[in-house]
């Protein structure tokens, strides 16, 4: 599979529940886009469409939302790994972005997709934070499972993690 296309099964997965709860005013949850700073030109002032952007800054979470009163923040990540997950893939200022959101009484959390098992796997940022600190490069997924929740594909094909909140 192209790096490009990397982490859309678990996006598209995520997509449909959090329309499935938007849909059915369980929740409300939005995608995060990354900022974009769109490139100015004095050619493009009458063109109505995007030629040339960079980002603009670091992008913090996938999706927030808000679930009875709490607000929530959901970050995704997708491996390839047999074994485990290198908790290299969370990046130093996602991890504190969402600690912060702990911190302030939201919550938290990763949902890992591991194409080698073919399981969801639920994680609390606690817990992320507890294996870092233990200075762990990953996390194995018997360890996931013990740790965090595995989720399972439900009818109509979404993965329904507010259960867990």
């Amino acid at each position: 599979m192209k790096q490009s296309q990397r982490g859309r099964y678990l996006e598209t997965i995520v997509n449909k529940t959090i329309d499935f709860y938007n849909t059915n005013d369980l929740a409300i949850f939005t995608r995060k886009e990354t900022p974009l700073k769109v490139l100015q030109s004095s050619e493009l002032k009458n063109v109505k469409y995007v030629s040339k952007a960079i980002f603009s800054s670091k992008s913090t979470v996938d999706y927030y939302g808000l679930y009875k009163g709490l607000h929530v923040e959901i970050e995704c990540k997708e491996t390839w790994e047999k074994k485990c997950f290198p908790l290299s893939n969370i990046k130093e200022h996602q991890l504190l972005y969402l600690n912060k959101v702990n911190n302030h009484g939201g919550r938290a959390f990763l949902l890992i997709y591991s194409h080698e098992k073919n399981l969801f796997f639920w994680l609390d940022v606690v817990r992320i934070n507890e294996e870092k600190t233990k200075q762990m490069k990953n996390i194995s997924f018997s360890k996931m499972e013990k740790v965090g929740v595995v989720l399972n594909i439900e009818y109509p094909g979404i993965i329904n993690f507010i259960k867990l909140l």
